[in-house]
């Protein structure tokens, strides 16, 4: 699909390979600013030039189409940023792209491929500290989600090893402990972790804000987590499945059901545009839509997102039982 997209969006009067490298860098550095749409419009400009001028199989194009995927994941947008990855993936991707490779197809929800990937990154030779600490991090985060708690907690601990040698890992491995405590229910050492995090890049910034606010929720602090999500900016994909999530717990906490499922009925649709039904994202607002639903005996309707939901977890479960028949958890 998004082969087909590149081609056809390719400009018709050629861009110099200079010039497609300077809107590259250009959207990196954007990217790196926190400003992802702005980005994204440079590194989508790059990838149709370099498509248009080499194709996609040369290097320029695959950084370029690479760079735009990260962006897009950074909006949120895991389902188009997996997209991307899968047509520009090769056997010599850097153990980087592999990496958010990995990352992205695990949010937009395809398990099997995300532990197929962290196995490709974890067979290279000569990983850096960093992209060892990467890898575990991510890998742990998967394998959590995927109901291998304690292979997890092994990954984590290897995690927290590297992070003297690699502390700019440390701001993404204390927010998942903190999204881990929250899922726990343990909003005390949620924000005992982020009470470790100052400058933040934007996306963890907005990431950190919504785990205080899950866990003024989780305190009993509504009016508090209703003010935490109206003072957000505007949140796309991933982020904001987790605002609907928490928004309508709030409705349910204070005894609107009626206003909640209106809510959700509304605000969960166009979250697909962005996430796929197999996302963990998008999992726990179906699941409290689904629920709603059947309190107001609207049976059929839940049942068939009762049944999304089974066939997505059937198929984590069974890309978690192949990767623990051989994968690398079973060979730690």
């Amino acid at each position: 699909m998004v082969l087909k997209l590149l081609l056809l969006l390719a400009i018709t009067n050629p861009v110099e390979g200079d010039a497609i490298i300077q809107l590259n860098n250009l959207g990196q550095a954007l990217h790196a600013q926190g400003r992802f749409p702005e980005a994204a419009a440079r590194l989508e400009a790059a990838c149709r030039s370099a498509t248009n001028k080499w194709g996609l199989a040369h290097l320029v194009t695959r950084r370029a189409c690479g760079n735009l995927a990260a962006t897009r994941g950074a909006m949120g947008e895991w389902a188009l940023a997996w997209e991307i990855y899968q047509s520009v993936l090769s056997p010599d991707s850097s153990p980087n792209q592999l990496l958010n490779a990995a990352l992205a197809a695990r949010l937009a929800g395809d398990t099997r491929q995300s532990f197929a990937l962290f196995e490709r990154v974890q067979a290279t030779p000569g990983l850096s500290p960093q992209q060892q600490a990467t890898l575990y991090e991510n890998f742990a985060q998967l394998l959590w989600e995927t109901g291998q708690q304690k292979q997890a907690r092994r990954y984590w601990r290897q995690t927290e090893a590297l992070l003297p040698m690699v502390p700019t890992v440390f701001p993404t491995a204390a927010i998942t402990r903190a999204a881990v405590a929250i899922e726990q229910r343990k909003p005390r050492l949620a924000r005992r972790w982020l009470a470790q995090l100052n400058t933040l890049p934007a996306e963890l910034a907005v990431r950190r804000a919504l785990l205080l606010a899950w866990a003024s929720f989780q305190e009993g602090k509504i009016d508090a987590a209703e003010t935490a999500l109206r003072n957000l900016p505007e949140l796309r994909g991933a982020a904001r499945a987790e605002a609907v999530c928490l928004q309508a717990r709030i409705l349910l906490r204070r005894k609107q059901s009626a206003a909640a499922l209106a809510y959700l009925s509304t605000a969960i649709p166009p979250l697909q545009q962005s996430l796929s039904l197999a996302s963990p994202l998008l999992r726990q607002p179906l699941e409290l839509w689904a629920q709603l639903l059947r309190q107001t005996e609207d049976y059929a309707a839940a049942n068939r997102l009762e049944q999304l939901l089974a066939q997505s977890a059937w198929q984590g479960a069974i890309a978690a039982a192949i990767q623990g028949s051989g994968g690398a958890a079973s060979r730690r």
